[in-house]
């Protein structure tokens, strides 16, 4: 996460720039010995990730002039699109 604000020196105008990004992740690793169902011997592993990514961002802007203010903002958003369960 990072958040900055910037202000002017008059303090008229205000700049904030917002983030927050957050990764989820889980694996599992899976060992099988025995016999098949065809009485072969059998040995296998499986290892198993997997990840998903956010980031939320975000850019705003307040300003006071001499008759009005102005509230702005702009905002994005990315997710990783690799896993469709979201």
């Amino acid at each position: 996460m990072l958040n900055l604000t910037m202000l002017s020196a008059d303090g008229n105008h205000r700049y904030q720039f917002k983030n927050i990004f957050n990764q989820l992740g889980n694996n599992r690793y899976t060992w099988r010995e025995g016999v098949s169902a065809q009485s072969n011997n059998e040995r296998s592993a499986e290892y198993y990730y997997r990840s998903r990514s956010t980031y939320i961002g975000q850019f705003t802007g307040k300003h006071t002039f001499e008759r009005d203010n102005l509230d702005w903002s702009a905002g994005w958003t990315c997710f990783d699109p690799q896993n469709e369960k979201y």
